[in-house]
């Protein structure tokens, strides 16, 4: 599937670009925090949206052409998209597995050896996505479960729970069909929906910003690894 590749370009940079300043907006809500702690999910998010963005515009440099597509392209790609998905584990941990918190650090030590280890020795681009992926998959499937409670429940002012819900399924089916449109020799599809679910994500947190703060002044419920509870 061919598209102009300025279209391609310019729905790339403004994903790119939404993501960024969702990202530093997160973030600093996180530094504004009297309260703040190393696993908020105002953080976790902000510095994850921070290499989402930078992957989103490798992605969009490679599929316009004016990077070329190599192994060589996707291992520096693997690279920041580990940083997008390894700093929202411990977040994830403190949520699902708080009781395990002494087995923590040991998890996300191991997820990161088993990703840096296939990025530097899967011989093919299909291997090395195939063995990523499903680490990606499992981590958005939590903050699906995450959101979905945080939805139902109201608990998350400000992010728009129902937005990340929508957001992270769109990349979730882009990423499991990643590796079929690859082959088919039509993977625009799946980065074009990575780049939609990217916008969705990085509005969910935008849009309460636009939106009438609490009455009587009262703060908003705390993007902290608490808020479910």
């Amino acid at each position: 599937m061919q598209l102009p590749s300025e279209l391609t370009l310019t729905i790339g940079v403004f994903a790119s670009a939404i993501s960024m300043i969702a990202a530093l907006y997160l973030i600093h809500i996180w530094r504004t925090n009297p309260r703040r702690l190393p696993t908020d999910l105002s953080l976790m998010f902000g510095v994850s949206l921070v290499f989402q963005s930078t992957n989103t515009l490798l992605q969009t440099l490679i599929t316009s052409g004016i990077l070329p597509n190599t192994l060589e392209s996707l291992r520096i790609r693997s690279v920041v998209i580990g940083l997008v998905v390894l700093p929202i584990i411990p977040g994830l941990l403190n949520i699902w597995a708080f009781r395990f918190k002494k087995y923590h650090n040991r998890v996300v030590l191991g997820v990161l050896s088993y990703w840096f280890t296939v990025l530097l020795l899967a011989p093919t681009v299909e291997i090395l996505m195939g063995l990523l992926i499903p680490i990606m998959i499992a981590i958005m499937l939590g903050f699906i479960g995450t959101f979905a409670i945080t939805w139902r429940t109201g608990r998350l002012e400000e992010v728009r729970s129902d937005f990340m819900l929508v957001s992270l399924l769109i990349i979730l089916t882009s990423q499991i069909l990643r590796v079929p449109l690859l082959k088919l020799g039509i993977s625009i599809l799946s980065d074009i929906l990575n780049a939609a679910g990217t916008i969705i994500a990085a509005l969910a947190f935008v849009v309460p910003l636009l939106q009438s703060r609490a009455p009587d002044g009262e703060a908003p419920v705390s993007l902290t690894s608490s808020a479910i509870s």
